[in-house]
């Protein structure tokens, strides 16, 4: 009864939306009772077109068809505020489809000579409603108004109030505003809005006014805008305003844009080359290869594209000697990523020269270097400059201790079929040395090891990897069983999952539903037992989305006991400030068929405001129709005469 009592309360006091919540609340309780209908009809405050619209919809929607009489006899359309011209357009469009003709009439005329014109987006709005209801003298008045009231200093509205005008016939009015010379006023500030407005003043005809503007926007271009630029000659081509063009290339773009985007160069190489400026297109390759920087290897890779695709063949050549020349090896993804571009544009000797450097230069400490060179050389069949790397015997040099790199190494080497390089990489035990803080990568090393046949080498790092792995990383611990159930190390299994049960740290609930499974699927049922029972009792509940993927997972591992145990947990406890992530976790629970406590938790949501989660479980929404009590209990029945 209190929602309601507030949306009484708000309706009487000028809220335009609350009326229409009003009569959906108590048509839900009392269908047969119109006097909530009644009232809101007749006390709703009629200033905001918007708010009228949602309660005719309301009253429509629930056959309060009396009551659509009774408001539109108080004559809507006579007293809505119009400076929300999309709120008149909604209303326009709303008592259209209840056939309010004469209201129709009314707003159309008021609308017309009244509404708001500071918003152009929000008189084309209007116009457009005003055509689909037929109010064709009220768009002769509107667009009449809107051009005489029209300001040229936003580009935008004016192509906008252009395109509707000639969406609705509104042909003597675009030329009157033709005939402002908006081309003249507009402002100039953003290429983009002015070729949208070149597009529109094209599709009107306004041939001399493409013209004019075209001559504005090439005479104040300014060039520290290199995308600008490009956006700007493509809508003069567009719209083929082929002397300005001219003009606009006369001022010599390419000398003076910023060249520190390489693609926004790209794009205005593009440019240049669609409207035949060959020369231009010359000049900024040039300057584009001789300013280039390569710290940035993608852009390198972009600005090489660009010139092949534009047919600067001779840049293409500079700046891929410019790039071997310059190519730092810090960034090893980066050479790879070089080395393919290079190729691409066909530029073979350099590519012959950059791996021949990256070969003398890659650091043969970091597996993951030496892997990442080797890779790009295999992309680019640089076979001369693969042998030449693994003649620097990578395999005898690089650190031991980081599992992940290894095990990548491991693979590309057995790519390139380098098997004295694995045999040599073996012969120094990695299984001994690598590092065990990440679980998931000595996994990953763990099964490389074992797809090469190094079955010594798996077993020394699976007794490590059991006994003394990190234990802070439950997902990474369940990629691990997977990596040792799947080499075939069932002891190991055994040992790390007794390990993992007992031990694991319980503050990421993803990860322990991760680990779970893992135990289930490699078939240790007893270690699933005593994780769930300390999962259960014990795990964090401060990512409620992820407590709820938990609940499922010990669903799933048939640890019936634990959900309960769990579930109880979270009904008690979990946070309750995001209503969606609320939400979800009771459609788990009852998914997984915890009854009491979704009704727990939706019982605790309701005390926080989240009135609609009570609603949403079981007969609630029946048993509860009238409210809920402080103590939980249904309010009593209550009818329209109770309320203030």
């Amino acid at each position: 009864m209190d929602s309601a009592q507030l949306h009484k309360y708000a309706t009487a006091h000028g809220e335009p939306y609350a009326a229409a919540a009003l009569v959906d609340h108590l048509h839900a309780l009392h269908p047969a009772d119109p006097r909530a209908a009644n009232w809101a009809t007749a006390h709703v405050i009629l200033d905001d077109p918007a708010g009228v619209g949602e309660l005719l919809d309301g009253l429509r929607q629930v056959g309060a068809h009396e009551q659509v009489t009774a408001l539109l006899a108080r004559g809507p359309a006579a007293h809505v505020g119009l400076d929300d011209p999309a709120g008149v357009g909604e209303l326009l469009d709303g008592l259209h489809q209840i056939g309010a003709h004469e209201q129709v009439t009314v707003l159309a005329e008021r609308a017309a000579a009244h509404v708001a014109l500071d918003n152009p987006h929000g008189v084309v709005r209007v116009l457009d409603s005003l055509q689909k209801v037929g109010a064709h003298e009220q768009v002769t008045v509107l667009a009449e108004r809107a051009v005489a009231h029209a300001t040229f200093d936003d580009t935008d509205g004016v192509g906008v109030l252009l395109d509707s005008l000639q969406k609705v016939g509104a042909h003597e009015q675009i030329t009157t505003l033709l005939a402002c010379d908006p081309a003249i006023h507009v402002a100039l500030d953003s290429p983009y809005s002015v070729g949208e407005l070149l597009d529109s003043l094209q599709k009107v005809g306004a041939h001399e006014q493409v013209t004019v503007l075209a001559e504005r926007a090439v005479a104040h271009a300014t060039f520290d805008d290199t995308d600008g630029v490009g956006v700007l000659l493509d809508s003069l081509q567009k719209v083929g305003a082929h002397e300005q063009i001219t003009t606009l290339l006369a001022c010599d773009p390419a000398i003076h844009v910023a060249l520190d985007s390489p693609y926004s160069v790209g794009e205005l190489l593009d440019s240049l080359q669609k409207v035949g400026a060959h020369e231009q297109v010359t000049v900024l390759a040039e300057r584009a290869v001789a300013h280039a920087t390569f710290d940035d290897t993608d852009g390198v890779g972009v600005l090489l594209s660009s010139l092949q695709k534009v047919g600067a063949h001779e840049q293409v050549s500079v700046l891929a000697e410019r790039a071997v020349a310059h190519a730092t090896f810090d960034d090893t993804d980066g050479v790879g990523v070089l080395l393919d571009e290079l190729r691409q544009v066909g530029a073979y000797e350099q590519v012959s020269m950059l791996a021949e450097r990256a070969v003398a230069h890659v650091d043969l400490d970091d597996p993951d270097d030496v892997n990442r060179v080797l890779a790009g050389l295999r992309q680019v069949e640089a076979h001369d400059q693969i042998t030449a790397l693994l003649a620097r015997n990578p395999a005898t040099h690089v650190a031991l201790d980081d599992p992940d790199g290894l095990g990548v190494l491991l693979d590309g080497l057995r790519q390139v079929e380098a098997h004295d390089q694995v045999t040599a990489l073996l012969a120094r035990n990695p299984a001994t040395h690598v590092t065990l803080d990440g679980p998931d990568e000595v996994g990953w090393l763990l099964y490389r090891l074992w797809e090469i046949g190094a079955y010594e080498q798996v077993t020394v790092l699976a007794e490590r990897a059991a006994s003394h792995v990190d234990l802070d990383d439950p997902y990474g611990l369940g990629g691990l069983l997977d990596s040792l159930w799947r080499v075939g190390t069932d002891e190991q299994v055994i040992v790390l999952a007794e390990r993992a049960a007992a031990h694991v740290d319980l503050d990421n609930p993803y990860g322990l539903s991760g680990l779970l499974n893992e135990l289930w699927e490699v078939g240790v049922y007893e270690q699933v037992a005593v994780l769930a029972e300390r999962v259960a009792a014990h795990v964090a509940l401060d990512y409620v989305d992820e407590v709820g993927g938990l609940l499922d997972g010990l669903r799933k591992v048939g640890a019936d006991e634990q959900v309960t145990v769990l579930a109880e947990r979270v009904a008690a406890h979990v946070a309750l400030d995001d209503v969606d992530e609320v939400g979800e976790l009771l459609s788990r629970l009852r998914g997984i068929g915890a009854h009491d406590q979704a009704v727990a938790l939706a019982e605790r949501a309701a005390g926080a405001g989240q009135f609609d989660h009570f609603m949403n479980i079981g007969d609630h929404r029946e048993r509860f129709r009238f409210g809920l009590e402080p103590d939980m209990t249904a309010a009593a029945a209550w009818t329209w005469d109770d309320l203030e």
